[in-house]
């Protein structure tokens, strides 16, 4: 994590280093998956889709409109396929229609041994900026904020915001991948950054959705 203030020094100076890539929709907005009671399954299951803009106070979810639903294995191999919504929330509380068990079958499978069914529960956003090195890759995240939505329901009300710059380097090809990581580490450590687990993210955004549901 690198202080907000700094964010332009934080790209001036991956930029030194690494090439930017563009793409058309800099918004990443991530729904995180969970059963009634909160419990997820043993693995990480997640939609996700790419906007032009921030969403503000309550998004409303459209079923219709088509999201990423993806299977992140521990060996780190990430699966996906792009389904409306609807569907996508359909398929996972039925445990998996026929077209995601052939279509994702590591999902089907994730959940057909959860045995639960599951619904988006809190939603992070964020402008994302990607850059490219051999071996490796770097997202840098601006306007971080989460958002709760409550089990059963397709609307998501604004939580919080985080303060920060987000920078994370993905090493793809370890023997071609360590100059990346060097040159990633001293970058942040130029500007002060300081390191933040996904676990540690994850707490925080998941002791904001308990303070959500408790203040209904």
């Amino acid at each position: 994590m690198l202080g907000a203030s700094r964010a332009q020094e934080v790209h001036t100076g991956f930029g030194t280093h690494f090439t930017h890539v563009e793409y058309p929709d800099p918004v990443t907005q991530t729904a995180h998956l969970a059963g009634k009671q909160l419990d997820h399954p043993p693995s990480y299951l997640r939609m996700r889709r790419y906007t032009q803009a921030l969403g503000t106070g309550v998004i409303a979810l459209d079923p219709e409109e088509p999201w990423f639903f993806e299977h992140k294995q521990k060996s780190g191999v990430k699966e996906r396929i792009q389904q409306p919504l609807g569907e996508i929330v359909l398929g996972t509380t039925h445990l998996m229609a026929d077209a995601f068990a052939v279509s994702l079958p590591s999902a089907g499978q994730v959940l057909q041994e959860f045995g639960k069914p599951l619904m988006p529960i809190f939603l992070t956003q964020s402008v994302r900026t990607h850059y490219q090195a051999p071996g490796a890759r770097i997202t840098v995240d601006e306007g971080l904020s989460y958002y709760g939505i409550r089990w059963g329901e397709l609307r998501a009300y604004h939580l919080g915001d985080l303060d920060a710059v987000k920078a994370e380097l993905k090493v793809e090809k370890p023997d071609i991948g360590a100059a990346a990581e060097e040159q990633f580490d001293q970058v942040c450590q130029e500007f002060g950054g300081q390191p933040a687990s996904d676990g540690e993210a994850a707490r925080d955004m998941f002791a904001a959705y308990q303070r959500f549901i408790e203040g209904e």
